[in-house]
């Protein structure tokens, strides 16, 4: 069982910013939809799991949010990386 807020697959130091990136995913995620993106019950580890997006989102925000919700913390933005992406701007 993964919290709703925790990032999988990160049990080491290398990972500690890429899961602070999971976390403003599941963030923006909550405040663009109004729930979670996943229920602690949800076992996301044992499913190709993904987002499920609102249609009302703008492409950019869905592009973002499936970005920063990445399983494997290496698909995650760095900071830079999402500091200049173009959803925020």
């Amino acid at each position: 069982m993964v919290h709703a807020h925790l990032a999988p697959k990160c049990s080491s130091t290398h990972c500690a910013l890429k899961s602070d990136i999971w976390v403003l995913g599941v963030i923006l995620y909550a405040l663009l939809h109004g729930y979670m993106p996943y229920d602690e019950d949800h076992d996301i580890l044992s499913v190709n799991w993904r987002p499920k997006l609102s249609s009302d989102l703008s492409l950019l925000a869905q592009d973002l949010i499936e970005r920063l919700l990445q399983l494997d913390p290496l698909g995650r933005p760095s900071i830079v990386e999402l500091l200049q992406d173009p959803w925020l701007h």
